[in-house]
């Protein structure tokens, strides 16, 4: 498989001779636009959620210089973790796959007990949006072995819901974005 490359300004994935490759997000919400726009403070809060999540996990976080208003959404996670018993074999791991010609950051790769296939998890900070699920299958697309899909929803609350995305149609929904996706960039339709 080609090496993918990430860079932080401008969110961009780069193949190894340097062609943009989209992202799994930038597909969906080309094709599937918000109703409205996401307000610029749940960006922001979903970003630093994230680094909050991983820094934890990766057992490098300042908790006491941690925002106040990303506690709640920390906590939702170690709850999470303690109730579910995850355990993270990958953090925030750069995807590619190759024969679709799309990348992305899958936020956590790991095993659940009593579960024999390895979860594959899906962080957010805001609400369900229909094509969360065919992000995760977008993701699962890129993993050479078989994932369970989740989300888990944060809240500021200090608590969590955790979607399992087992519709089998999510991948079939998600190549057909890709089409979709492709025949618009090739015909002028930005």
């Amino acid at each position: 498989m080609a090496e993918i490359f990430f860079t932080e300004e401008g969110h961009i994935y780069r193949r190894g001779d340097g062609t943009i490759v989209p992202s799994a997000t930038t597909i969906l919400q080309d094709i599937f636009p918000p109703l409205f726009p996401y307000p610029p403070h749940a960006a922001i809060r979903g970003t630093h959620g994230h680094l909050a999540t991983q820094y934890h996990d990766e057992d490098v976080l300042d908790v006491e210089g941690l925002d106040p208003a990303l506690v709640g959404y920390l906590e939702g996670w170690k709850r999470f973790r303690a109730e579910t018993g995850f355990v993270p074999t990958a953090i925030e791991k750069k995807v590619y796959n190759e024969p679709y010609g799309y990348a992305g950051t899958l936020d956590r790769l790991g095993t659940l007990p009593n579960k024999t296939r390895p979860a594959l998890v899906d962080i957010k900070t805001g609400a369900p949006i229909f094509w969360h699920p065919l992000q995760t299958a977008a993701y699962a697309l890129c993993l050479e072995e078989p994932h369970d899909r989740y989300c888990v929803y944060l809240k500021d609350n200090g608590t969590y819901r955790m979607e399992a995305h087992t519709n089998r149609k999510d991948t079939q929904i998600f190549l057909a974005t890709v089409t979709v996706y492709k025949i618009k960039k090739e015909n002028g339709y930005e």
